[in-house]
Formats: C-alpha cells, structure tokens, sequence
C-alpha cells in the first residue's frame, strides 16, 4: 500500500464514547492524522454513553447514523469491545459493505477478522500487562526508578493481511520472550 494518501477518498463514521479519556484521545489522533494524510476523506461522527458502550447498547445508535451517512462505508471506534455484536447489527441492517475496525480487539474480533467480517483491530497485551503490574508493585516496595516510557504495552495492527504474525488469543504475547525479560530485570529464574 503506498504511504502517499494525498487522492485517496474515504467516508468513515467515527464512533466516540463519553466520558472516556482514552477513547478522546484516540478520537483527537484519528481526526488529526485523517486531516492529515488524506485530505479527500470525509468523517463523520456520532456519539454513545458510556451507559451505552459499557453495556453493550451502541448497535442501534450506529446503524442508524450509517443509515443516514450512507456514503460512509467504514466504520472505526477507540475499543472494538464497546462495539461487540455490530457485526450481526450489520448483517440485520443490510449493511454488508461497511468496514469495522477498532482497538483493543478481543477474541471475537480477531475471530469476526478471520471470518472477513472486520477489517482490523489492534492486540492488547493483557497478560504482558499483568506482569508489568507486578513489576510496577516491585519497584515501588524497592525504590527503584520508572523510565518515562514505563507502562507502555506493546500494540499491533492486527488484519487479514498479517494473519499469519498473530495468533487466536485474547491476549497479544509479545515480545514472545516478555516472562523472561522480566525475570531478568527481577534477577530470578
């Protein structure tokens, strides 16, 4: 794929959440690098409640903004999870040719990827997080020093196109060596 989206044409509804830093943050990032790196694209937005994501009730909101957007045919939020089930909210609303993708991909996503019926997510690194969550408590009972990148989880794109770089797990494993890079810098194992 060329880097140069100069002429590229897109319509995508971004899909924001109240109440969420993270998913502002997200929202901030997408609209400026759209902005950006592809100044043809159209986005247009629509908004749910944290009620709304946290539990789940988002379906109806979006497919009725796709309803009335119908040129939007991507459809992008800060954590896929609060989304969990448009794919079959879709389906029942006809709307077959629109493309999903979100961050923080679960299981389902990657498997709705695997069944072409999601573009993209990103992989979350729990388990890499459990253990820096041990690591952390760790270094403040022993006083020792948090770089200024400290508490960064590795992420990555995760679509048909790299299938084969990542596995059918709820929990990105990377770097693959993470328990002993880890037991290294706590001097055991």
């Amino acid at each position: 794929r060329s880097s140069d989206l100069s002429q590229a044409q897109g319509h995508v509804l971004l899909v924001s959440v109240a109440g969420f830093d993270q998913a502002a943050l997200f929202d901030q990032t997408f609209l400026s690098t759209v902005a950006k790196g592809c100044p043809n694209c159209k986005v247009d937005r629509v908004t749910l409640t944290a009620v709304q994501a946290i539990n789940n009730q988002g379906g109806p909101t979006v497919v009725n903004a796709l309803r009335r957007n119908s040129a939007d045919k991507y459809l992008m939020i800060s954590n896929a999870p609060f989304l969990a089930g448009i794919h079959s909210s879709l389906a029942a609303a006809g709307l077959n040719d629109i493309q999903f993708a979100g961050a923080s991909g679960t299981i389902t996503d990657l498997n709705a990827i695997v069944g072409n019926t999601e573009a993209a997510t990103t992989g979350v690194a729990l388990v890499v997080g459990g253990w820096e969550m041990i690591d952390a408590g760790l270094r403040h009972y022993q006083g020792m020093p948090y770089s200024s990148d400290y508490g960064q989880l590795p992420t990555q794109l995760l679509s048909a196109d790299n299938r084969s770089e990542w596995d059918l797990t709820n929990s990105l494993l990377e770097p693959s060596n993470y328990a002993d890079l880890f037991k290294a810098a706590w001097g055991i194992g």
